[in-house]
């Protein structure tokens, strides 16, 4: 453009309005939208943002965003962990308000930067250093609880009702700092049960025996009271046949053995109930005559103070058994049987047809020229004999026999007294017969062989009767 010329004054007018027309001409030329730099509406950092939160491990820090000014302002955010003195600061993840603290950010500070947006532009402002990040610190164990170290007091008031076979027992309540747990009750020295209750009941006790019973409370800590002790004897026995068992030795014998039945076994349970008194003929040998079959858990029970032999006939799985029993007495010696001795046995038995008793000593090796003594010996609808085979027999028929003439239904008591002179044979305190040569000499065993008849066949199937036994006593020589 070209400028006239004219005076100064008009000249310079002229340049000032050439100017402004200027800068109208880049304003209406530019962009449309296009901002040269912040506005004067950019937002403006007026308090920088600030860091809330216990700088523990664990815990959450949470970024302010700090005062601006501006308006519709948008907020990012930016993380930085930093040395213990809030410098050396590196970006960590996280574009959010808060930032969980983790194990590897102990010894550090950390800072936040906050970036304010509008249509005008961006502004960021960064917060001061935060808290150096701590390890958490554990909080202490609470202490243990109180030992308890009392113990329950003493069980009062113990108590024994007896009876035959058992004694019931009854006692007060313990008392304790805490609370009793329960009771211990001992027979002897055996602890018989644990209880809550404050009663318990003896059972399967012999009858006329005296018991040593105590009985300890006892509380959650372990802790034991004294024992409360008592002594009680179940009633005396009552002898169903009228004649009691002898105790004790007698002149030149020592008494070993006995058994009066007054612990209850039921059918089934024989021998195992009383294993270590009893050892019958197991099932399924055959008896004497080959018809009868021994067969204990069919045949052998214990109650009301009797051993009971039931003779019967029975049909298993299709096959028919006459059942003969054959109890034998477990001697506290060191051999099956003993070499001369003492036997005496209680007994009545119904008179069952086709059966018969053969009580005997059998020598232990089995040998029948080793003799052999049997007593009572006989039918049960007949009457009883004894026999003593001689030592080193050669027939069935070498023998002294003596017969008796009593039979089987009443209540008898027969003895064997076998010594190195003599056998005798007594029978209800009578003599009926005495061996004095040739007397059997070596060891025998005792054998209760109640079985089917030796000849006139088999018993019918309906032929059926109890053997009783009351009691039974076996001496050696003293």
């Amino acid at each position: 453009m070209r400028v006239p010329r004219g005076a100064p004054e008009e000249q310079g007018m002229l340049l000032r309005h050439l100017v402004a027309l200027a800068a109208v001409v880049l304003v209406i030329g530019a962009p449309i939208g296009a901002v040269a730099g912040p506005g004067k509406d950019a937002p403006l950092s007026v308090a920088a943002p600030s860091i809330s939160g216990d700088a523990v491990v664990g815990q959450t820090l949470s970024a302010s965003t700090g005062v601006w000014s501006g308006k519709a302002l948008k907020y990012g955010y930016a993380w930085s962990r930093c040395d213990s003195g809030g410098s050396s600061c590196v970006a960590v993840g996280g574009a959010s308000a808060t930032y969980l603290l983790g194990s590897g950010d102990v010894g550090a500070t950390f800072r936040v930067s906050v970036t304010a947006t509008n249509r005008s532009g961006s502004v960021t402002a960064t917060s001061s250093a935060s808290a150096v990040v701590t390890a958490p610190v554990s909080s202490p164990a609470p202490p243990p609880p109180p030992v308890d170290a009392t113990a329950p007091t003493v069980p009062p008031n113990l108590a024994a009702a007896p009876g035959a076979s058992s004694i019931d027992l009854s006692w007060g309540a313990s008392t304790d700092n805490v609370g009793v747990a329960g009771y211990r009750v001992y027979q002897g020295t055996a602890l018989a049960t644990t209880t809550t209750t404050r009663s318990y009941t003896l059972a399967g006790l012999t009858c006329g025996t005296t018991v040593g019973v105590s009985v300890t409370a006892f509380d959650a800590a372990g802790n034991v009271s004294p024992a409360a002790t008592i002594s009680s004897a179940t009633s005396a026995c009552s002898d169903p046949s009228g004649e009691a068992m002898p105790t004790g030795d007698l002149p030149g014998w020592h008494q070993i053995f006995t058994d009066d039945f007054t612990k209850d076994v039921p059918l089934g349970s024989f021998p195992s109930a009383v294993a270590s008194k009893w050892k019958p003929y197991p099932y399924p040998w055959k008896d004497t005559s080959k018809n009868g079959t021994y067969w204990p858990e069919k045949g052998i029970s214990q109650h009301g103070g009797l051993m009971d032999l039931w003779l019967h006939t029975e049909t298993v799985n299709g096959v028919t058994y006459h059942i003969s029993e054959a109890p034998q007495p477990i001697l506290p010696i060191a051999t099956r049987g003993q070499l001369y001795g003492r036997y005496v046995i209680r007994f009545r038995s119904d008179p069952v047809p086709g059966y018969k008793t053969a009580w005997l000593l059998w020598p232990d090796s089995g040998l029948r020229s080793d003799g052999e003594i049997d007593f009572p010996e006989g039918s049960l609808d007949g009457s009883m004999y004894a026999y003593m085979h001689h030592q080193g027999a050669t027939s069935g028929s070498d023998q002294d026999a003596y017969p008796t003439g009593v039979g089987y239904s009443s209540w008898h008591t027969a003895v064997i007294e076998w010594l190195p002179t003599r056998c005798t044979f007594i029978l209800d305190g009578k003599v009926i017969g005495n061996s004095t040569t040739r007397i059997p000499a070596t060891p025998m065993h005792w054998v209760i062989q109640t079985e089917t008849q030796l000849s006139g066949g088999a018993p019918t199937n309906d032929a059926a009767g109890h053997v009783y036994i009351d009691w039974v006593a076996v001496y050696s020589r003293a």
